[in-house]
């Protein structure tokens, strides 16, 4: 089977059956030899290979995002924060996201696609994506499960001339449903060097005073 492009998609369920056969003689006393078969057989499943990349943006995204670039102290720039997920061969279930927000972030409560589940957690600084499940071939043959939220940094004197981190690293758990054993996957933290924006411009990830 082919995905229509000449390229053979990934199995489902994949697993590896192993037979190993050992074959002797049973040397015994005042009795001949007799010969001995043994075969053991065993099943090898294989885990799905569950991933997340995390971006940020200023000019991409769902949202308009506003603020001077490079950030100025004491001025709020917004950016979008995109997490994106796909999923090879088993189906994962309790697929969940996690970060957290620095404490000179803040949330602004917008999510898209809306049907997404993110959450925030005010009194922890926790960023959550409940996936739920996520079928087999997410982002290969189907379309990456994505949600994308938007932010705001306000920087301060201590972070002139720096590249600060307006999201802590990403981790991305799960559980597959095939092999039953717990998936995890993480991405770095995020800084305000925006190196996948369409119109990033070099310096525009330092703070100005």
């Amino acid at each position: 089977l082919f995905d229509g492009v000449g390229r053979q998609p990934p199995l489902e369920n994949p697993s590896i059956n192993l037979e190993v056969r050992f074959v002797g003689r049973r040397i015994a006393a005042a009795a001949p030899d007799e010969p001995v078969e043994t075969k053991v057989s065993s099943q090898i499943k294989i885990n799905s290979v569950f991933q997340l990349a995390a971006e940020a943006f200023y000019h991409d995204g769902p949202f308009t995002n506003s603020g001077p670039l490079p950030p100025k102290v004491d001025q709020e720039t917004t950016y979008t924060v995109t997490w994106s997920v796909l999923n090879s061969s088993n189906s994962v279930r309790d697929a969940v996201v996690k970060t957290t927000l620095p404490t000179y972030v803040r949330w602004l409560n917008v999510v898209s696609p809306s049907s997404e589940k993110v959450i925030f957690k005010e009194l922890t600084g926790e960023v959550i994506w409940d996936l739920g499940l996520v079928e087999a071939r997410r982002g290969l043959t189907t379309a990456a499960r994505q949600a994308s939220f938007q932010i705001a940094f306000r920087p301060s004197v201590s972070h002139v001339d720096q590249t600060p981190v307006i999201l802590t690293s990403s981790v991305l758990t799960g559980l597959d449903t095939f092999t039953n054993e717990k998936l995890t996957y993480s991405r770095r933290a995020l800084d305000t060097r925006l190196l996948n924006d369409s119109r990033f411009r070099q310096g525009d990830e330092r703070v100005a005073n």
